[in-house]
């Protein structure tokens, strides 16, 4: 886990690159297919507001 400073707007262009990734790594496993032996993995990425003491959630 890493915690970085990130406005929305950096936010929101790390969400989009990391759908790319996803979509990437998704047609790249859909061309090797036959090719090499694939196992299954499952991957998570959470982006959540750190909220510091004495601020209220937005929940």
């Amino acid at each position: 886990m890493a915690t970085v400073y990130l406005s929305q707007k950096l936010v929101n262009e790390l969400s989009k690159d990391i759908e790319k990734l996803f979509y990437k790594y998704g047609h790249l496993s859909f061309k090797e297919r036959d090719e090499e032996e694939q196992l299954s993995y499952s991957i998570e990425y959470l982006i959540k507001k750190h909220i510091n003491e004495g601020e209220k959630s937005e929940e």
